[in-house]
């Protein structure tokens, strides 16, 4: 096992959950890398996270369905390949609930150290997120996107969202913003 100062770097962790998750986000090589912002459903990066550029807006948000884990849609099952998928909410859920979280500077990067019911650890960076050409909350807030709708095709997408002091899953209606996305997969 691959560890530093208790957090796993090893690409597929076991926390004690229902699915692994992995040690670090898409687009990054390690836990403390930020690695790339996507809107929701898109695969590819871009330089302007607003509504005119976003591929499932018309007018109003195209329905490309209420759980789009693994589906072609999903950014971590395009850009890793195999079981990898965007977590569902309850899987968030889970992580916010079911783990202990520590807010923690590692290799000079804000976040939570996650550590699973089995001990196991993991990092999530603070990566913030992109609105428009702009960048916000880098080093203090983050913005995890998983596959789930609240509701209908017309309605939020749920994220796993904190800050320095709280976390918690929630869902926003501005699906064209850039968020990170940390995947999981069956164990």
């Amino acid at each position: 096992v691959n560890a530093q100062d208790g957090i796993y770097t090893d690409q597929k962790v076991d926390l004690g959950l229902s699915v692994c998750w992995a040690g670090w986000n898409v687009g990054a090589s390690s836990p403390e890398e930020y690695g790339d912002y996507y809107a929701w459903g898109e695969t590819t990066t871009k330089s302007d996270y607003s509504e005119s550029s976003y591929q499932y807006h018309n007018g109003s948000y195209v329905n490309i369905g209420s759980n789009i884990c693994g589906t072609q849609y999903d950014v971590a099952r395009a850009q890793w390949g195999g079981s990898w998928r965007m977590p569902t909410m309850a899987e968030c859920q889970e992580l916010k609930d079911r783990c202990t979280w520590t807010w923690t500077t590692y290799n000079n990067v804000n976040g939570w150290k996650v550590t699973g019911p089995n001990g196991n650890s993991i990092f999530v960076p603070a990566a913030g997120h992109r609105d428009g050409t702009e960048l916000y909350g880098r080093g203090s807030s983050g913005y995890y996107w998983s596959g789930s709708l609240n509701g209908s095709g017309h309605s939020g997408a749920y994220h796993l969202y904190f800050l320095s002091g709280d976390r918690y899953v929630g869902y926003g209606y501005c699906r064209e913003y850039g968020y990170t996305v940390r995947p999981v997969c069956d164990k």
